[in-house]
C-alpha cells in the first residue's frame, strides 16, 4: 500500500508543488496575524491605560466638577490602599506675550507618568509652572519667562516659568493638549476649582484590585467605578491623580 502511495506520489508531485506552497503560506499568514493582532492589542491596551497601568484602582466620579478635597483622605484612610494620590485638572486662560490662550492646567505629573521635563524642572512653589511643550512652542516661552494664569473671570495669578515638559507621550495629554503644570494650590488659584478630579489608588499586597474598588465604592459612596489588572486592564473605575516628575516630586 505505502508502495503505490509513494509512487503515485512521485508521478504526481508536480501538481502537489502549488497546493504545497499554498497551504504553507495560508498557515504563514495566519500565524503573522494572530501575532500582529496580540502586538498591537498589546500596544493599544498600553496607550490607552497608559499612566494607570501602575495602580490598582481610579476614583473619578465622570463630572466636570471636582471630588471634595477630603476624598483623598477618606480614600488614604480606606483599608487595603497602600498609597493614594489626588490630581486636579480643569481649564485656565493664560496671558503671554502673544495674547490670551486656553490651557488645561493640571497637577505636575509623577513618575508614572511618561512626560518628562525637557529644560528646567517642575514647579515647586506656587508661583512656579511648568509649560508642554505644545504650550510653549504656540506661544514662544521659554524657562525664565513669566506668564499670567487666571480663571474664567478671577484675577490673574503671576507665575514663572521654571520648566518645559514633553507631554505628548502622556495618553492624557496627546493630540496636542495644551497643558501646563503646577502644585495643587497652583492648579486651584489658576482655574476656581479645588478637590481633586481624580485620585490614582495603589493597593497593599494583601488585596485584589477588585476588593479595593469595592471597598473604596462603600468608602466614598459610590464615586469608586473601576479596578486596574496587573495588565492595566480597565475591569471597574474610581479616580486618579499626580503631582510630580523625573525626581522632583510634589507629593499632594
Amino acid at each position: 500500500m505505502w508502495q503505490v502511495t509513494i509512487a503515485s506520489l512521485r508521478s504526481q508531485s508536480r501538481r502537489l508543488v502549488a497546493p504545497g506552497i499554498a497551504i504553507i503560506l495560508g498557515v504563514a499568514f495566519v500565524a503573522a496575524s494572530l501575532s500582529l493582532g496580540q502586538t498591537l492589542g498589546g500596544s493599544v491596551r498600553s496607550m490607552v491605560a497608559g499612566y494607570y497601568t501602575d495602580y490598582d484602582a481610579v476614583v473619578a466620579t465622570g463630572d466636570t466638577e471636582p471630588m471634595p478635597a477630603a476624598t483623598l483622605t477618606t480614600v488614604q484612610e480606606t483599608e487595603g490602599v497602600q498609597r493614594a494620590v489626588g490630581e486636579l485638572r480643569a481649564g485656565s486662560t493664560m496671558a503671554t506675550p502673544t495674547g490670551p490662550a486656553y490651557v488645561v492646567a493640571a497637577t505636575s505629573p509623577t513618575e508614572q507618568s511618561s512626560a518628562r521635563v525637557e529644560d528646567g524642572r517642575l514647579p515647586r512653589a506656587a508661583d512656579e509652572i511648568a509649560l508642554s511643550r505644545v504650550v510653549a512652542s504656540a506661544d514662544q516661552l521659554a524657562v525664565g519667562d513669566e506668564v499670567s494664569l487666571s480663571a474664567d473671570e478671577g484675577p490673574g495669578s503671576e507665575v514663572t516659568v521654571v520648566g518645559i515638559v514633553d507631554a505628548g507621550a502622556d495618553p492624557r495629554y496627546a493630540g496636542g493638549t495644551p497643558a501646563v503644570f503646577g502644585s495643587h494650590d497652583a492648579v486651584s488659584a489658576w482655574t476656581g476649582e479645588d478637590g481633586y478630579s481624580e485620585i490614582v489608588v495603589r493597593g497593599t499586597e494583601e488585596v485584589t484590585a477588585d476588593e479595593l474598588t469595592d471597598r473604596l465604592r462603600e468608602r466614598t459612596g459610590g464615586v469608586a467605578g473601576a479596578s486596574l489588572g496587573d495588565d492595566g486592564a480597565t475591569g471597574s473605575t474610581t479616580e486618579g491623580a499626580t503631582d510630580d516628575v523625573n525626581g522632583d516630586d510634589e507629593s499632594s
